[in-house]
């Protein structure tokens, strides 16, 4: 057992090397709150946190993902085709391999916009 309490302290310790927080989501922050009000007032569904984590795993093809930041961002000058309104999850993980990804995928359509590896 004292083993086995020294693994999960080096685990945390190179996760927080690596500068990925351990915090699961941020999406319930001032910001987030602020979109999904805008996308229920253009009548606009976002899709959930799960669903965007999903979409994560899948494209990885792994079940050891370990989240980072989740963050629901207005991207609307990033895509200037938009109204001003292009909600977009930025997620942040690890996958088992200790590869750091960072993924942006459309709130709405779940439509994956970029992947970033960095080994």
């Amino acid at each position: 057992m004292k083993y086995k309490g020294l693994a999960v302290l080096a685990s945390l310790a190179i996760l927080g090397f690596c500068g990925i927080s351990c915090s699961a989501t941020n999406a319930d922050d001032p910001g987030s709150m602020i979109i999904r009000e805008e996308a229920t007032r253009r009548n606009v569904t976002i899709i959930s946190v799960d669903q965007a984590k999903s979409a994560v795993a899948q494209r990885l093809s792994s079940k050891k993902v370990r989240y980072g930041d989740i963050k629901l961002e207005n991207e609307a000058d990033d895509y200037p085709n938009e109204s001003n309104f292009r909600p977009v999850y930025k997620i942040e993980c690890i996958t088992g391999l200790w590869t750091e990804y960072e993924f942006e995928i459309d709130a709405v359509s779940g439509e994956m916009l970029k992947v970033e590896a960095d080994d």
